[in-house]
This record gives structure tokens, sequence and C-alpha cells, in this order.
């Protein structure tokens, strides 16, 4: 949401209450900055290239891998980053570093969930490269139904449950970075203090919120399920429709 890219965008701005000023942490954090900037710069462009050729007609499988190599790339150079990072702490023995961790951890985080989300788009443009190329697609298609519904329902719900989860664990690294710094600044009753304890409360009210939100959809779609159930397989031979989109006997 737009509250939540806003907490991610001043995450940085607060970073200079803690820091010494003086030349090698400018540095230092000057480059840590720099590189996030630089992996959240690719991981979007990635992102938006990728939702650009999945709705056009002419996207070939190649042409989405290798776009979608990038933010595997991202995703790549940011664990060694961490683990750059972890070596460094333990190393300095200092508190104050352990704040590199919080942000690069949520770009993981995101890039594995757009990893897993064009992933399944990937997937469709082949199965649609394979259906233009004569290939039997109901054969490739079985291999991927599940006991509970079809590939695309369950796609859905992992997709669904995988976002949730994905969008507290970003709300927990913005409040876990706001709450070090304002562990390591200490109380001293400032204005500035004041600023960050109104945004560590934001993000408690946007946490719970959606979890609630959450909640409401699960209860949402539980009685959408029970009012509209699944056809079963008898039912569908007795009707002997078919299909809208492959124009064949829907039982099979």
């Amino acid at each position: 949401s737009i509250k939540e890219r806003l907490f991610s965008r001043l995450r940085g701005t607060f970073l200079p209450l803690v820091v010494p000023p003086n030349s090698q942490q400018i540095i230092l954090w000057s480059t840590w900055l720099v590189l996030l900037c630089s992996l959240k710069m690719f991981q979007s462009l990635a992102r938006e290239r990728l939702e650009c050729l999945n709705a056009s007609p002419s996207a070939t499988p190649l042409k989405y891998l290798r776009v979608y190599s990038a933010l595997l790339l991202v995703l790549s150079t940011d664990l060694l980053w961490m683990k750059l990072c972890v070596g460094f702490c333990s190393s300095c023995n200092s508190k104050l570093f352990w704040l590199m961790l919080f942000e690069p951890l949520s770009i993981a985080f995101e890039s594995l969930q757009s990893i897993m989300v064009h992933g399944f788009q990937l997937l469709d443009i082949w199965q649609r490269h394979l259906m233009d190329s004569g290939v039997d697609y109901l054969d490739f298609q079985k291999t991927y139904k599940q006991a509970a519904g079809s590939f695309s329902e369950w796609r859905g719900q992992l997709i669904r449950n995988f976002g949730f989860v994905i969008d507290l664990i970003s709300l927990l690294m913005s409040l876990g970075h706001y709450s070090m710094i304002f562990w390591l600044r200490g109380m001293a009753f400032h204005l500035v203090d004041a600023v960050l304890l109104l945004n560590l409360r934001a993000l408690v009210v946007s946490f719970l919120k959606r979890i609630k939100t959450y909640i409401k959809l699960r209860k949402a779609l539980r009685s959408l399920d029970g009012a509209l159930p699944d056809a079963k397989y008898d039912e569908i031979c007795t009707y002997d429709d078919e299909c809208a989109i492959c124009r064949g006997p829907m039982a099979r």
C-alpha cells in the first residue's frame, strides 16, 4: 500500500540520528544506501517489464525468462550483501551495524514474492506457447491438477497467502528498524522522538489492520465457497456442456 511504501522510504532519513558523523561511517552507509537503491530500482524495473510482457500476446518464454532472470540476480546479490553484512557486524561487534539487515531482508522477501508470482506467469506463457506449437496441452496440464481444485485455484490461494505473509514481514522490518533506532538513540523527548513514536504507532496499527483485513477476506471466501460449491464429476457429465475456452467436452 501507499502507507507501507512511505514507511519504507522514510527508513533512511532517521539514520543520521544514530550514525557517527565521521568519514568512515559516511562512506560505509552511503555505499549501503546506493546498493539498496540500485537493487530496488532493478527490482521495480524487472517487475514492470514482466507485467508488460505478461499483457503482451506476442511475448515468448525466452524473452520473459531473460527479464525474469533479473529478479534472480537481484535476490542473489541481496543475499550476498546480507552475508557480508552479517560477517561485518560479527567482526565489529557493534549493534549499530545490525541496522544494515532490515532493508535487505525486505528486498529479499519482496523479490521472493515477485519470483513466485512471475514464475507462475512464465509457466502460463510457456503453456500458451506449447498450445500454439501443437503440443498436447491436456496431458501437460493434468500433472498440475490438485485434489482440492484446479492448478489456477491452488496458485491463487498460494499467491494470496504468501502476499499476506510478505506484507506482514515488510511491516515487521520497518517496525524493527524504527525500534532499533529508538533503542540506540535513547529516550530524549525531542521532536524527533515524537516522530519516531508516531511512526511506530502507525506501523502497529497497519500491522493489526492488515491481519483483520485478511481474516475478513478468508471468511468471505469461505462463505462464497459454501454458497457456490464446485460441481462434481457426475454433475458435469450429466450437464454435458462444452468448455468455453477449449470448445471441448468438460468431462474429460
